[in-house]
């Protein structure tokens, strides 16, 4: 990227228009045909990113159709330069991060591009072909050890009390055994839990609300299934599996989230991001070395395509087969 270019100076009140078409209401639409898409936690990424875009805009009086290159490479150069790092021990914005700002700006600017009935001509199409995004290094993503799975689970008794335990311990185990985004598990209903058929399944509702079947192993399915006759006897069909303390709500991501930064540093997990995602990793990784198929995992992560799947196990470092891959398709 180029040093953060300044467009024009902005004034303090930011109370001068934007210089052609402003961006902020085109967002809003974009964002309505995008909620029926996306789910709510990534509908939400969308709409925080966007509109700290419009913002910039904004501030530098730049109206959409004034919109090139250069206006995105000093966007980005304007987030590393003032947004806070999260990550302990960082100076900048990580690279995923303004990749991901980047990912969701060129969707917008291509939804408007193809939209002819309201925006038609309102970008062009050559300019914002021009657009790329920025270089991101490879970075190999750690997973847990079996090791720290087994702190996680042993720590999970400083909870207050033995429903809370029991509801950790399966939590854990269902991450890490079915690969299940963090999402996913707290939509999970009593009812999508067949754990006494001759292949113990759950049905999970994924990305877009697509239906998928996710197998489960039978230690995992012993653990749910305890907790379930214990815990949740008197609950019906479609009331969830994982509650909060009170048992009258279902667990939220926020939730399970929170219950990871307590149980981790309890354990003592360094080295690797203490999240339930990293759980989905974990899977994923076993699985691989464990000799499973490339195409049943990318069927039981909810992929909509191998190529997913294939950046995905990249991203962990893990070793592939092409011919189990090939393999795959084939059956």
């Amino acid at each position: 990227m180029s040093k953060l270019i300044s467009l024009r100076t902005p004034t303090p009140e930011h109370s001068a228009k934007p210089t052609g078409i402003p961006a902020r209401p085109v967002i809003g639409d974009y964002l309505a045909y995008m909620k029926p898409k996306l789910t709510k936690g990534s509908l939400r990424v969308y709409r925080q990113r966007l509109f700290v875009f419009a913002d910039y805009l904004e501030t530098n009086h730049i109206g959409l159709d004034r919109i090139t290159w250069k206006t995105v490479d000093a966007f980005l150069d304007h987030l590393l330069s003032t947004h806070q790092a999260k990550k302990p021990g960082a100076s900048t914005m990580a690279q995923t991060t303004i990749r991901g700002y980047y990912v969701n700006l060129k969707s917008f600017l291509n939804w408007c591009l193809h939209d002819r009935i309201t925006y038609a001509g309102v970008l062009d199409e050559r300019i914002i072909r021009q657009i790329s995004g920025p270089p991101l290094d490879k970075v190999i993503v750690r997973v847990f050890s079996d090791e720290q799975i087994r702190a996680l689970l042993f720590w999970c008794a400083i909870e207050y009390n033995d429903f809370l335990v029991a509801r950790d311990q399966t939590i854990i185990a269902v991450l890490t055994g079915c690969g299940l985004r963090c999402g996913e598990l707290c939509s999970l209903k009593v009812g999508d839990c067949f754990l006494d058929d001759d292949s113990p399944h759950l049905i999970v509702f994924g990305k877009r609300h697509k239906e998928r079947r996710v197998p489960i192993g039978p230690q995992t399915a012993q653990t749910l299934a305890h907790y379930i006759d214990t815990y949740r006897a008197e609950a019906r069909l479609d009331d969830p599996v994982f509650t909060t303390r009170t048992r009258t709500k279902p667990l939220a991501v926020s939730g399970v989230e929170q219950l990871f930064d307590r149980i981790g540093l309890a354990a003592g997990i360094t080295g690797v991001r203490c999240s339930p995602h990293t759980c989905r990793h974990y899977f994923a990784s076993r699985f691989i070395k464990d000799g499973g198929s490339v195409y049943v995992l990318s069927k039981i992560l909810g992929h909509q395509n191998l190529g997913t799947t294939e950046i995905y196990l990249r991203s962990l470092g893990v070793d592939w087969n092409m011919n189990d891959l090939v393999t795959g398709i084939m059956r």
